[in-house]
């Protein structure tokens, strides 16, 4: 009998569970191993450890691991590997504490199962050669192996993270809440996305948006509201919520800027030479992750003009990576 479940072992595919960890939304996909042959997807909450710690962020996983594999109708004990690329993974010693804290929550993955957990920038070096990461940045320049980096903001959503989808919320609140104060008069109206904020967080005065920022904050809850701001500046044409949109363009553009321009100084040897890391074109390849991408062409308007404005070393070309494994540029 041993031997019989041994050969059915043999005879099933090994599995490998890859994770794309944001602050806001994890993503994870299953595949076979040897074929890669896609078997299930989802989705589950932020798994950035500095916000939530890791006995959160290894229960969402944990539940997002579960959906896959009840989805796709296999067991744990099949998985062979688990990628993460997580937000906020900054050295081993908090990626050692990530798996196991994870190996704690499935206790049914096979002893031999490799875990591996790296920051979700380093993950992205598998494919990209710029783009939106948060270890130290919303922007990193790889250097072609991925043996080097230079970054460019990032230090929270305290201290920045201009352009993601907190930034871009907190700002069209900001804007509103302003304007009715009198503080700032919003040369744009305002009913619009004062009635989505509302709507968004169930409040029916401007007092009410107090507990969301206090008592029960949620990142994740205000960025949440960036989605209902696009269908508004894409739908409607609102022009505060466009405003905003090109406003976090002109953002990320500047990192991107920041980046290329220290990887163009002479005295830069961090990532090699910036001539290296073109394209056969003559441009730098710029892969835009991240949900708030989805948006670009309210984001373009802003992106486009900072390059004007401040003018970028080499020509970009900017790709974003769809879900089946396409792209878009």
């Amino acid at each position: 009998a041993e031997q019989q479940q041994s050969a059915e072992a043999a005879d099933r595919p090994r599995l490998l569970i890859g994770v794309e960890g944001g602050a806001s939304v994890t993503k994870l996909c299953l595949a076979e191993a040897g074929s890669g042959r896609l078997l299930s997807r989802a989705s589950a909450g932020g798994t950035n450890h500095w916000l939530d710690g890791f006995s959160v962020c290894a229960d969402r996983l944990a539940v997002g691991i579960d959906a896959l594999l009840t989805d796709a109708g296999v067991k744990i004990g099949d998985v062979a590997g688990v990628g993460m690329a997580l937000s906020g993974i900054s050295n081993a010693d908090n990626a050692s504490e990530m798996e196991r804290t994870l190996r704690q929550r499935l206790p049914d993955l096979s002893a031999d199962c490799q875990l591996a957990v790296v920051n979700d920038c380093v993950g992205a070096r598998l494919r990209r050669g710029c783009g939106h990461s948060r270890h130290r940045s919303n922007c990193c320049l790889s250097s072609r192996d991925g043996s080097a980096t230079l970054h460019c903001g990032g230090w929270s959503y305290m201290l920045g993270d201009e352009g993601s989808a907190y930034w871009i919320a907190q700002r069209a609140i900001k804007a509103v809440w302003d304007h009715r104060d009198g503080l700032r008069t919003c040369p744009e109206p305002v009913e619009a996305v004062r009635d989505a904020a509302f709507q968004h967080f169930g409040i029916t005065d401007y007092d009410g948006i107090l507990s969301h920022l206090y008592t029960n904050f949620e990142k994740s809850r205000v960025a949440a509201l960036t989605a209902k701001l696009a269908r508004l500046a894409a739908d409607g044409g609102d022009a505060l919520a466009r405003r905003v949109f090109a406003d976090a363009g002109a953002e990320l553009a500047g990192h991107v800027i920041a980046v290329v321009r220290r990887a163009a100084a002479a005295d830069s040897g961090e990532v090699g030479s910036l001539q290296r890391l073109l394209d056969g074109s003559g441009r730098l390849t710029v892969v835009c992750a991240g949900s708030v991408w989805l948006s670009y062409a309210l984001l373009r308007p802003g992106f486009v003009e900072a390059l004007r404005q401040r003018g970028c070393p080499v020509p970009l070309r900017l790709v974003r990576f769809r879900d089946n494994g396409g792209a878009d540029s």
